[in-house]
């Protein structure tokens, strides 16, 4: 023994090697005595929010980007080219059906139609002259006309020569003559006054091309005409919009068209401002992007917040009603969980879960009418730990 400890102590490496051994045993019991003694592991139970089905009704919707537009809206251009005499609007202005928004120079017109109102008014004082003339000489006609059958009877009787005859027939001819005439003249000329006031009428419509007018009762909301600048046909110098009104315009995609039916409601809201309104108008086909134009008009005027502080073009999210299902079970639309082309919810009954499948009849964004639950099913709506913590049979706590 004594030999033993001396040849550890001549080789003091072996002496830590034995020690190191020794306690790693040790302490390997200890932790194996600990394991046999600790009590069985037991997770705690998963917290979950939860929601109850409920028995009611529920509206489905389905939600849009909407932008809105007032009643009409004119991009008001010069139909002739000429150069702008005056401007007498702005930007903001309110303006009546036919007001004068600017001027534009129709000195050329406007000499021509004032001649042809002169050769009018020439006309009509000639044709008064004719007319007076008219008068006289079928006053005259009238007489020849008697004293030619007085001198035809008293030649037939003898009292008379013929010379007297001829005389009175041929001043009763030469008084029809004159008669036909004035009344050809007055003819020509009437056909003249006619062709004045045509003349006159094209000039005036022309002149009317050199004044700029508002179409209706509305805004300013644009103007590119300055005075001095040179108007061409097909360059917008104004555009007025009727703000009386509002309607909403979004677009819809192609599978979501026989969805849609004129008269169904929607709302939404911009800002602090709610509105709401009916489909009017679908648009039978679809553009290149495959979707479908639908236009809607506002059931209350959404104020003067619309046109000062939005206006024409303002986007908003609107939720179009589709239909109404009575006597439906709901739940929150957050606790369906889709997998493919199926659905299934997580219940629970008894502390644990149950993974129910279910059919999805309708859901307006935050509630859903499934079939497959029954009214008071406690269905859960979600996990701290997401979806993926969720399994049938685990056990958990309500919130």
């Amino acid at each position: 023994m004594n030999t033993r400890i001396r040849n550890l102590v001549k080789k003091p490496w072996l002496l830590v090697l034995v020690v190191l051994v020794a306690g790693a045993m040790i302490l390997l019991r200890l932790r194996t005595s600990q394991i046999e003694s600790a009590a069985e592991f037991h997770p705690s139970p998963l917290k979950v929010t939860t929601a109850v089905a409920a028995r009611g009704s529920l509206a489905e919707k389905k939600r849009y980007l909407a932008t809105m537009e007032p009643l009409a809206a004119a991009e008001i251009a010069s139909q002739v080219t000429a150069r702008i005499d005056e401007v007498f609007v702005d930007i903001g202005d309110e303006v009546s059906s036919g007001e004068l928004l600017a001027a534009l120079d129709g000195s050329e017109a406007g000499y021509q139609f004032q001649a042809t109102k002169s050769r009018i008014s020439e006309a009509e004082a000639e044709m008064e002259g004719l007319r007076m003339r008219k008068v006289s000489i079928e006053k005259n006609a009238a007489y020849w006309r008697e004293e030619a059958g007085r001198a035809a009877f008293l030649f037939s009787e003898g009292a008379i020569a013929r010379s007297e005859l001829e005389m009175a027939s041929l001043k009763e001819a030469e008084a029809q003559a004159a008669f036909k005439e004035i009344q050809s003249r007055i003819r020509a000329l009437k056909e003249r006054q006619g062709s004045l006031a045509s003349e006159a009428a094209a000039f005036q419509e022309r002149l009317a091309l050199f004044s700029i007018r508002s179409p209706f009762d509305g805004t300013v909301t644009a103007r590119r005409a300055e005075p001095g600048n040179l108007a061409r046909p097909g360059e917008a110098l104004f555009t007025v919009e009727d703000r009386s009104g509002w309607r909403l315009i979004f677009r819809v995609p192609q599978e979501d068209l026989g969805l849609i039916r004129i008269g169904q409601p929607l709302s939404g809201s911009f800002g602090r401002t709610s509105v709401t309104g009916r489909v009017d108008r679908v648009s039978p086909s679809v553009d290149a992007a495959r979707m479908g134009r639908v236009e809607a008009t506002l059931e209350k005027d959404p104020g003067d917040a619309a046109p000062k502080a939005y206006g024409r073009g303002v986007s908003l999210t609107i939720d179009v009603t589709l239909g109404t299902y009575e006597d439906v079970i709901t739940i929150p639309a957050e606790g369906v969980i889709r997998a493919g082309e199926s659905s299934f919810v997580y219940t629970v009954s008894g502390g644990r879960l149950n993974k129910q499948e279910v059919i999805v009849v309708a859901s307006d964004g935050e509630m859903s009418a499934v079939r497959g639950l029954s009214e008071g099913d406690h269905v859960v709506r979600n996990s701290p730990f997401g979806w993926a913590a969720l399994s049938e049979g685990r056990e958990v706590s309500e919130e």
